[in-house]
Parts: C-alpha cells; sequence; structure tokens
C-alpha cells in the first residue's frame, strides 16, 4: 500500500467513499494504491484538497524521477 492508501486509511475512508467523492470507479483506486497506475494532475489536485497533503507527498513514488513511468516535476 503506497501513501494514498496509508492517508486514506488514517482518515477512516474506504476506496469506495473516496472512489464516490472523486466520482470514479473504486477499482481505480485500488489500482492507483497499489502503483498501477498513478492518478492525472486533475485527480491529484483533487485528492490533495480532500485530505490537506501536498500531492508531492501523497503521490512521493510517481514523482520520483528514476521511476519508469514517473512524472517529472
Amino acid at each position: 500500500m503506497n501513501q494514498l492508501g496509508k492517508l486514506r486509511e488514517s482518515m477512516g475512508l474506504s476506496q469506495k467513499s473516496l472512489a464516490e467523492v472523486l466520482n470514479i470507479k473504486q477499482q481505480t483506486v485500488s489500482s492507483w494504491e497499489r502503483g498501477r497506475t498513478s492518478p492525472s494532475p486533475y485527480y491529484m489536485q483533487k485528492i490533495e484538497g480532500i485530505f490537506g497533503v501536498r500531492k508531492e507527498i501523497i503521490f512521493q513514488d510517481a514523482f520520483y524521477k528514476g521511476e519508469e513511468g514517473g512524472i517529472e516535476l
């Protein structure tokens, strides 16, 4: 589980409830948490607002430049 999953659980949210707030499928949240895919910048910003934590912290794995498919800042 990545930072998103840990943060979500610490807030007492299920994947399904986070997905409902974001108007996406629960499977999408699961995929993000397992590191299979990364959210678009749009969803990163929305998640940042929901949790009040900078997206660079929540999605630190996605921002790591050396990772295949990572997002460069």
